[in-house]
């Protein structure tokens, strides 16, 4: 019952988000031109290379953050291809179906359990929140974010209940450690420090693209700002109910880029720019990774495999 709350909560927020979308199209669609909104970024192309690289290497920490967690049990190439794989799915599918796909990979390719698979899966998702957790603490709280003091200590609790909850694992009932043993042997593992710091890294790498973005216009923006708003952005897509978050990303980055003090208008561009970025990447890295790789694209097919995994 919890769980269905929460799954129609999380597609209110969504719809939601896709409506104020179509306000801030009807409001500003208009004044946009592919020959203004593609020159400056042609004028500029050693910051696009630039961004598009960095945001690139962003996906290679993370597969070595995976294959530390799963070590020695997970190729590097494995990880990255079911990383990669991961990626292209979420910008085709209208939920975050990519996790399915990454397990599969790891299953496949490495032969890995699947209680194991999901549990680094589950131990990966719970240190990218945690990382997106404090940059967006440090974007507020080194006063570099004008924000409501009520979000930022709102934030804090969560981040510290969190962190609570884990520290006090040993009290945990003993059905629920068993459920979650594999989760809790990853968390207190002695490379889970280096683990945390890739993932950490890799999300400050992936706000480059947007970096180099506005770089190219004349908006006096800090790198900090920057990774606060794309964080922010990137949280924001866990009410994704559109492939890749279509809607859902384009209003998050508008109303984050207005706090740090650019116009709605020039907002909504920025984001349309950053956003048909990341799904040309996607889909370019996900043709290039299937056609090393190549599985089966029908998402059906792949859950059907990944769920039989589980059978005895």
């Amino acid at each position: 019952m919890v769980k269905q709350g929460i799954k129609m909560g999380k597609r209110i927020i969504g719809v939601i988000l896709i409506l104020l979308f179509i306000v801030l199209s009807y409001k500003y669609a208009n004044a946009l031109e592919l020959h203004s909104i593609l020159s400056p970024l042609i004028q500029h192309p050693v910051w696009l290379i630039t961004g598009l690289f960095l945001y690139g290497s962003s996906f290679f920490l993370k597969a070595i953050a995976w294959t530390r967690l799963v070590s020695p049990h997970l190729s590097f190439k494995t990880s990255l291809y079911g990383i990669l794989y991961s990626l292209f799915f979420n910008h085709l599918l209208p939920m975050k179906g990519g996790e399915v796909v990454r397990g599969y990979v790891a299953w496949q390719r490495d032969h890995l359990s699947f209680p194991l698979v999901i549990s680094s899966v589950v131990v990966a998702r719970l240190l990218d929140i945690i990382s997106l957790g404090i940059l967006l603490l440090l974007g507020i709280g080194l006063h570099a974010i004008h924000f409501k003091k009520s979000w930022f200590i709102g934030v804090a609790v969560l981040l510290a209940i969190l962190i609570i909850v884990l520290l006090n694992y040993k009290r945990w009932p003993n059905k629920i450690k068993s459920l979650f043993s594999d989760v809790i042997h990853m968390i207190w593992s002695r490379s889970m420090l280096g683990t945390f710091l890739l993932i950490f890294v890799s999300w400050v790498l992936e706000a480059f693209l947007l970096w180099s973005v506005l770089k190219s216009y004349p908006f006096e923006i800090n790198f900090l700002e920057t990774v606060w708003v794309n964080s922010i952005t990137i949280l924001g897509q866990v009410f994704q109910i559109t492939p890749g978050g279509i809607a859902t990303y384009e209003t998050v980055m508008t109303y984050s880029l207005q706090m740090v003090g650019v116009h709605a208008s020039d907002g909504f561009e920025i984001s349309l720019i950053t956003h048909s970025l990341k799904f040309i990447f996607s889909y370019a890295i996900g043709l290039v990774v299937w056609l090393r790789y190549p599985i089966p694209l029908s998402y059906k097919t792949l859950s059907q495999e990944v769920k039989g995994v589980k059978q005895p």
